[in-house]
């Protein structure tokens, strides 16, 4: 029997299973009214509860595969196969995988990028709840009810940021209204970016400086409730998404400068739990071997997997190739291992597969690297030369490597792709969002999977089942498909 562990020990059994039934685990359209005032009454009538409503959203990022059940973890799986980093495996037998689809960027509205936009309304629309729930409740501790605030008004930014980079504009429910929400239309990605800086501008004022236990207010070593510097990180990437360079730098230097809390690590520390680099993590919900992480469970062909699992993917040849001579992240973070009878390379950044070994390492969402990267990027864009060489320094140095070459913005911004490419791959989706928001997709994608890629792959398929229940969408499917 698995056996809940971590963080999220604290959090009975019925207050987890109580979460999922009053929020609903339906789909975002044609919903039965889903949540009566008395059992929102229930959960936010004190502070154990009402924490356990934000809670419950963190376990079930955790609780699941990343693959392909499992909404927002999937993009870590399905950015790279979109992009340039995985290859997908045939499975043994034959038969088309999800894998397969994604790699050869054949989404259909009823075939792939499904879950993505489920499951991930299903998680607004719990966040919506608790904001209602928290808003409408004169009982709780002040200061737990604002951290609860900060944690939901992150989470919805953090949820709409990953939908609006996977599907371009997309509806923006904001309450649980579901006569409303069933009608909604698509809002434009721009409209959606403001509320992503609404909500993470809020978060930013209303979070902790120091990370939070179990309960909303006890100070922890633990790394995985939201603190004031992830809604600050990730303020810093949404900024450099929408290219403002000022508040990017401004952002991404509020969370550098935190030498407190912050610093970068070894490559053989980076994604260990509660480490130095870490700005956000999540904790295993059980022990054992369904106690490592996502991402290890997934891609990591260890020594009591390799005969049985490994992933249907393995690193493609031109990431593979990408690395520089001397580059220690191809030495520590890709590994090489026999899976299902075949040799393949594999990401290697977590150690632990389906191993019943310690629980060492937690799933990283957000960590410190990207902030020297994102601000390299947002001094190169100003013309900041040196400043930008400095934080690009950073990251090579980390890596045994020199310091850039890169001396003016066109070659820097070269230098910065090059570094995002090998510091970030098979994480959360970076590689491929940087492609389409560097509009280098139709270049380098194209030249790899010649025949199998459009320009208009770079956006996913609206679900087909999520069209014909909204009349608002009628006619509104992304081109292409």
């Amino acid at each position: 029997m698995k056996k809940r562990i971590g963080q999220f020990q604290s959090v009975t059994c019925w207050s987890y299973f109580l979460i999922i039934a009053i929020s609903g685990c339906k789909k975002f359209v044609t919903i039965d009214p889903p949540f009566t005032s008395t059992s929102a009454e229930t959960v936010f009538k004190n502070d154990v509860t009402a924490t356990a409503a934000l809670t419950g959203i963190y376990m079930q990022l955790i609780d699941i595969t990343i693959r392909p059940d499992n909404a927002i973890t999937a993009v870590t799986v399905d950015g790279g196969l979109s992009s340039d980093e995985l290859v997908a495996v045939p499975e043994i037998g034959g038969g088309v995988t999800n894998e397969m689809v994604f790699y050869a960027n054949q989404l259909t509205p009823v075939r792939g990028a499904m879950n993505e936009w489920r499951d991930t309304y299903n998680k607004i629309y719990e966040v919506n709840a608790a904001l209602e729930g928290l808003d409408a409740s004169t009982v709780l501790t002040p200061a737990v009810k604002q951290q609860l605030t900060g944690e939901a008004k992150f989470l919805r930014g953090f949820f709409y940021f990953y939908l609006v980079n996977l599907y371009g504009g997309v509806p923006m429910p904001l309450t649980t209204n579901y006569k409303v929400n069933n009608l909604l239309p698509r809002s434009s990605t721009d409209n959606v970016y403001t509320q992503i800086i609404k909500d993470l501008t809020d978060a930013g004022n209303l979070l902790s400086d120091s990370y939070l236990g179990g309960d909303a207010r006890t100070p922890t070593n633990e790394r995985v409730r939201p603190s004031k510097a992830a809604a600050q990180a990730l303020l810093a990437r949404v900024y450099l998404y929408h290219k403002d360079y000022v508040n990017a730098e401004v952002f991404a230097s509020k969370v550098i400068d935190n030498k407190t809390l912050y610093g970068i690590t070894s490559l053989d520390s980076a994604f260990l739990k509660n480490n130095m680099e870490a700005i956000w993590q999540l904790s295993p919900v059980y022990s054992g071997a369904y106690g490592q992480t996502q991402e290890g469970r997934y891609f990591v062909i260890s020594p009591s997997t390799n005969s049985f699992f490994g992933a249907p993917t393995e690193l493609s040849k031109e990431l593979l190739n990408s690395f520089e001579s001397g580059d220690q992240r191809r030495v520590k973070w890709v590994g090489y291992g026999l899976a299902k009878g075949t040799w393949r390379y594999f990401p290697n950044k977590y150690k632990n597969g389906f191993d019943n070994v310690p629980v060492l390492e937690y799933s990283m969402i957000i960590r410190l690297a990207e902030q020297y990267l994102i601000r390299a990027e947002a001094r190169a864009m100003q013309n900041k030369i040196s400043d930008a060489q400095q934080d690009i320094d950073v990251i090579r140095g980390r890596a045994g490597l020199s310091g850039t070459t890169a001396n003016d913005q066109a070659s820097l911004m070269a230098a910065i792709m090059q570094e995002r490419r090998v510091e970030y791959f098979a994480e959360w989706g970076h590689r491929w969002f940087d492609l389409k928001r560097r509009n280098l997709a139709d270049a380098v994608i194209g030249a790899i999977k010649m025949g199998n890629w459009q320009t208009t792959d770079q956006l996913y398929p609206i679900p087909q089942i999520e069209i014909d229940k909204n009349p608002s969408l009628k006619g509104q499917q992304n081109p292409g498909y």
